[in-house]
């Protein structure tokens, strides 16, 4: 009997778990007023450079990202080079291709993402939600991200991700962007 009892103990503390997270999100549309409009295709052009902290789930930093970017249009895609560097001296490089589908709205891939990253935009706030092979002591794991861009003026837009696995918050990154 005490067995059964940890099992729903446990299974309560799972579910409670997943529904607080699920319940917590944000609607890109409670954005829609806020300006300056996020011109995705006109912001990702030319060369950016971000800077930004990956902090744990208790706030602590764990590292320091460089990022430097360079994005084009493409045969009706924006392609998103984006050449990482972290404080470890671990380096990554990430390409994004985002373009439209044929529902008008933006849909993105890249090789370490899991499908298609789902995208919304309103107002001020660009939204990106997406499954990332994430490298994590020689194994990979898949991550969920919740990706939140923030137009704050012509040059800059503030990025912040949130991680999470089933349905537990890792951590998260946040950065500031700059067009150069």
């Amino acid at each position: 009997m005490k067995i059964l009892q940890k099992i729903l103990n446990f299974t309560l503390l799972i579910v409670g778990g997943l529904l607080l997270t699920s319940c917590s999100s944000i609607n890109v549309s409670e954005y829609k007023d806020q300006k300056p409009d996020f011109d995705f295709e006109n912001f990702f052009s030319g060369e950016l450079e971000a800077n930004g902290v990956f902090q744990s789930r208790s706030g602590k930093i764990i590292k320091k990202i460089h990022c430097i970017m360079k994005a084009e249009k493409k045969d009706g895609a924006v392609i998103i080079n984006e050449d990482f560097t972290y404080s470890d001296g671990v380096k990554e490089h990430r390409q994004w291709v985002v373009k439209k589908n044929s529902e008008g709205k933006y849909v993105a891939t890249a090789g370490d993402v899991v499908g298609e990253a789902k995208i919304e935009s309103a107002g001020f706030a660009f939204n990106m939600n997406y499954v990332l092979k994430l490298k994590v002591d020689g194994s990979e794991i898949n991550v969920r991200m919740d990706d939140w861009m923030y137009r704050m003026n012509d040059n800059t837009v503030i990025n912040k991700t949130r991680m999470s696995k089933w349905g537990f918050y890792l951590g998260e990154v946040t950065f500031t962007i700059v067009k150069k």
